[in-house]
């Protein structure tokens, strides 16, 4: 799963979290999104989620001398998410 990309992503940016604009919000944490060419920041904020969803950070992760990434995104499944051998 994931596409193959250049190698791990850099560490995470420090981020202050401010408080939640509504009881609803949920804490979208920053992460390294693989543009295609290179990791580019993408900055923590508050969303509304779906209902019924949960946030999955994107997962990076090392195969065979390979570096992945796999994209986060909205979980409404009602099915847990599978462990995953992530590098952070």
């Amino acid at each position: 799963r994931g596409v193959v990309v250049s190698g791990p992503p850099p560490a995470p940016v420090r981020e202050e979290r401010g408080a939640a604009p509504t009881p609803q919000s949920v804490w979208v944490s920053g992460y390294w999104h693989w543009t295609g060419m290179q990791y580019a920041w993408i900055p923590g904020h508050w969303a509304a989620p779906p209902p019924g969803a949960v946030w999955n950070a994107p997962v990076y992760t090392a195969r065979d001398g390979k570096y992945f990434y796999e994209t986060g995104g909205w979980n409404t499944s009602q099915q847990p998410q599978q462990p995953r051998n992530a590098l952070r």
